[in-house]
């Protein structure tokens, strides 16, 4: 479980690298797309070694939980504050306003 986070976390950093130096493109979001699609199939199986039969469904609903704060909270911090919402665009870039 500890290596599909962590091999998650480097494929997303990845991204981040590849849109600060401004050659993102849209190749590596496919790349990173399947392979954490591929990394995030192994959460439930390495859980469920961890855990005793009798808490499958409480760990299911935590994990449920947790997915369903992130979909709420993800729009929130996106909301735009008081100067509105502006994304600078990659470096060197114009920004847009939305």
């Amino acid at each position: 479980m500890l290596a599909a986070d962590l091999g998650g976390g480097l494929a997303t950093g990845f991204l981040l690298l590849l849109y600060l130096l401004g050659r993102l493109e849209v190749w590596p979001l496919y790349l990173v797309s399947a392979l954490t699609g591929a990394l995030s199939s192994l959460h439930w199986p390495a859980l469920s070694a961890m855990l005793e039969k009798r808490d499958y469904a409480r760990a299911s609903g935590m994990m449920s939980l947790a997915a369903s704060l992130a979909g709420v909270g993800a729009p929130i911090l996106e909301a735009p504050g008081p100067r509105g919402n502006f994304r600078p665009g990659p470096p060197g870039g114009r920004g847009c306003r939305l």
